[in-house]
């Protein structure tokens, strides 16, 4: 991509108006439009102020590419962490589940609250009142 590219780029995918950009780079009305309807190019000066209003940099294009390849491999390191995490996460719960079950406990419902617990854990609610005496 060009250094003109990025700027139109930048500018587009900004979601600023061309107007607001132009005043508070203080750069005179409508020569964003003619430089994004490729009428007219932007004199050095004046890419220079895009550039730094957006916080554009020239970098060789190799540096790019080694950029972008550590932020995938730091991605992919962190969502690797965090998938272990999970997985981890769901065998505490399994296991505190069936520690649950094996000492024949349930859980008991509190009023206005959702879960997506198994039936199975689940104790109906007590009825008030005092407990009915067996015969």
């Amino acid at each position: 991509m060009s250094l003109s590219e990025s700027i139109r780029f930048a500018v587009l995918s900004s979601g600023l108006s061309q107007r607001q950009i132009e005043e508070e780079t203080g750069l005179g009305r409508g020569v964003l439009a003619r430089f994004l309807s490729k009428e007219r190019d932007i004199q050095l000066s004046t890419a220079d102020r895009l550039a730094d209003y957006f916080g554009l940099a020239l970098v060789p294009a190799e540096a790019t590419k080694d950029i972008m390849l550590q932020v995938v491999t730091e991605v992919r390191e962190s969502a690797e962490k965090a998938r272990a995490s999970a997985l981890s996460a769901v065998e505490e719960l399994d296991a505190l589940r069936h520690r649950f079950i094996n000492r024949g406990w349930h859980l008991t419902p509190i009023e206005g609250v959702t879960h997506d617990l198994p039936k199975s854990l689940i104790s109906q609610p007590r009825k008030k009142g005092r407990p009915k005496k067996s015969d």
